[in-house]
């Protein structure tokens, strides 16, 4: 990692930052203001997930910046990664890959033997880069229509 990260339970109060942190990560692709807006619902955490739920952050030891947000889904033996992003100055510095790594452990711990994704098309190679297998497709829960990769990490 290029740069120094500590991963911690979100707070409650961070949930507007962390919405913000979706939104930027998710724009970085280029999408358009259109697409953005159709997004909106989805990409938004709410108090009440972070208050009774395990929701992750990445943290910069440098600056106590925000650089990442992870949310897994346990339900033994099936675990379902709710939400990873990336904030859009992080991208390529190795905060993804912190995330991924410890949803992968989190599942693991909670007897979870394989985690599915629902993935965004620009990160299907991260997420086959660590062991995730494309398996098929579903639809957006914000755009009518369009259809996303889905990949399972069998452990």
């Amino acid at each position: 990692m290029k740069n120094r990260v500590t991963l911690r339970q979100a707070a409650p109060e961070e949930a507007e930052e962390i919405t913000a942190l979706m939104l930027r990560s998710k724009a970085h692709w280029g999408y358009s203001k259109e697409f953005m807006e159709h997004c909106l619902a989805t990409l938004f955490i709410e108090r009440r997930v972070i208050e009774t739920d395990t929701v992750i952050v990445a943290v910069s030891d440098a600056d106590s910046r925000l650089l990442g947000v992870q949310h897994v889904i346990c339900s033994s033996p099936d675990a379902s990664l709710d939400k990873l992003f990336v904030d859009d100055t992080a991208i390529g510095m190795g905060v993804g890959a912190a995330l991924y790594a410890d949803a992968v452990i989190r599942a693991k711990a909670q007897a979870c033997t394989r985690m599915t994704i629902v993935s965004d098309p620009h990160a299907v190679p991260f997420y086959q880069s660590r062991g995730a297998v494309l398996i098929g497709e579903v639809a957006s829960d914000s755009i009518p229509g369009r259809m996303l990769p889905l990949l399972e990490h069998v452990f």
